[in-house]
């Protein structure tokens, strides 16, 4: 079930973040996002357990998809689809465009982004340490 985060939700969060990088919690207030309004965070609960989260910022009329993570025991069972869905069917018609950075060497992702129309805008040289980084981006027609 996705939802959105909730401020008892954010230590599974800091947790699954860590999967990411091993400082996540120390770069990321989550605390401090939930309660700013332009940041947003959907989670996804499995057996009780919070197994992936997305989160991202909406500042005028472009998203930025900061983190989409799912626990590697839950990869392979269309949870990261069915998150972007759930973002992108819950933006309003201010949003234009999403925008992503994603690692070169991420096939699953890359793949991911593309099924849903993403882009490649830019190649980051060494964006992440020594691996290249894209930026993609989607245009959003959100006549609701």
């Amino acid at each position: 079930m996705i939802r959105s985060a909730r401020l008892e939700d954010v230590e599974a969060i800091y947790q699954l973040g860590e999967q990411l990088h091993l400082n996540y919690r120390t770069t990321n207030c989550l605390e401090k996002m939930l309660k700013t309004p332009y940041y947003h965070i959907y989670v996804d609960v499995e057996d009780e357990h919070i197994v992936a989260f997305l989160l991202y910022s909406h500042l005028y009329e472009t998203v930025e998809l900061i983190d989409l993570f799912v626990d590697a025991n839950y990869r392979r069972k269309h949870i990261a689809t069915r998150m972007m869905n759930y973002m992108l069917g819950n933006l309003d018609s201010s949003v234009k465009r999403v925008l992503l950075e994603v690692a070169v060497d991420n096939d699953h992702a890359l793949q991911l982004y593309r099924n849903f129309d993403f882009q490649l805008v830019y190649r980051r040289k060494e964006y992440y340490g020594d691996v290249d980084g894209y930026l993609m981006e989607r245009s959003c027609n959100n006549e609701k």
